[in-house]
């Protein structure tokens, strides 16, 4: 380990674990399957031609999101599809890359296809959504701060009086409001099979 004076020295840090004294890993580890992976330079994976990522991708972006990227999502990457943030078409080359990818569970894959909301990734990582009532999120590793509200609803938060009836904007459908609210719980949907080629 770097940084450590003596071997066997420092922390290591055990997946749905947390941090352990790396003197401890043999007690931890007895009696226990280890499996020892290459470390991954995401720089050194390349585009692909085909819709679905290759396993080091597929790490790669598990590593570098390890959650859902919709915003203030919770599902762990792994029980996620790979989604194209650009919608893959068939026979264009270089599209399924790092920076093209993202996890997305099959709940907020469907709201991005079919439920109004936009998707940008400006750099690998980084994933920029707008909602249909136009409340814009910013989600990275590091979690999802909303970043502007609608113009009607930053003044009526502000209690400003609106400075042009006819620019008002029109009520919220009640659904749209529980997605803006607090942060979303998730519906609960009948178990699918995950399937590989359906992402993106």
């Amino acid at each position: 380990m770097a940084g450590c004076e003596q071997a066997g020295t420092g922390v290591a840090h055990i997946d749905k674990w947390g941090p352990l004294l790396t003197e401890q890993l043999p007690k931890f580890l007895a009696g226990s399957k280890v499996i020892v992976r290459p470390i991954i330079d995401p720089a050194t994976i390349g585009a692909v031609d085909v819709h679905d990522p290759t396993g080091a991708m597929r790490f790669a972006v598990e590593q570098r999101n390890p959650v859902d990227v919709f915003p203030y999502g919770t599902r762990a990457a792994a029980n996620c599809d790979l989604d194209h943030t650009t919608t893959y078409t068939p026979g264009v080359e270089g599209q399924t890359h790092l920076g093209n990818l993202g996890p997305l569970s099959r709940f907020t894959h469907r709201a991005k296809t079919f439920g109004g909301w936009h998707l940008e990734q400006p750099e690998p990582g980084v994933f920029h959504w707008t909602s249909p009532a136009g409340y814009q999120y910013l989600v990275t590793a590091d979690g999802t701060t909303r970043i502007q509200v609608p113009e009607a609803q930053a003044q009526a938060e502000e209690g400003a009086p609106e400075t042009d009836a006819d620019t008002e904007a029109e009520p919220l459908a009640e659904t749209e409001l529980v997605i803006e609210g607090e942060p979303p719980v998730q519906a609960e949907l009948p178990d699918e099979p995950e399937r590989p080629d359906e992402a993106g």
